[in-house]
């Protein structure tokens, strides 16, 4: 059974996919809560994701080390060892021979779209989700997260 969160903006949802969705904000719960940690799933979620944003050189507007000072995978962070891929700037992605990996059966739910490869024709299985009003939010008025979610230490504002 997935974890849910149970307070703040995606209470209800579930934490892998949140991890998914807005790594930012699950490094903002780490970073402010001190009741909130993942589970062993979660972390490698988490870290494959993190690793991810590192290795596809992804822009983010949260404090990078700030992310990557929770992965706990440091062998997988040195190589950029990760299943995942960042296409687009912020589309998650996984290639097909990778879906099979422990990381990616925790996620497959979410996993809903399939698209081929502009270049290689290679199966990709993309993240479907519904994170498309926070980036219009953030674009259309030029917010960062730290607007929308609070400062990453001001403590909760729940």
């Amino acid at each position: 059974m997935d974890r849910k969160f149970n307070f703040g903006k995606y209470k209800g949802k579930d934490i892998k996919y949140i991890i998914l969705t807005h790594v930012g904000y699950i490094m903002w719960c780490l970073e402010n809560i001190n009741h909130f940690y993942l589970s062993d799933e979660e972390q490698e979620v988490y870290d494959a994701v993190a690793i991810a944003v590192k290795k596809y050189k992804a822009i983010t507007s949260f404090p990078q080390d700030k992310l990557f000072a929770h992965i706990r995978n440091t062998d997988n962070f040195k190589d950029l060892k990760t299943p995942f891929i960042i296409r687009d700037g912020n589309l998650l992605a996984v290639r097909k021979k990778y879906m099979s990996f422990p990381v990616c059966t925790y996620v497959t739910k979410y996993f809903l779209n399939k698209i081929e490869h502009e270049n290689t024709s290679e199966m990709l299985h993309v993240l479907a989700h519904e994170m498309v009003k926070d980036s219009m939010l953030r674009e259309e008025n030029h917010y960062a997260d730290e607007d929308i979610y609070g400062g990453w230490n001001d403590g909760l504002h729940w």
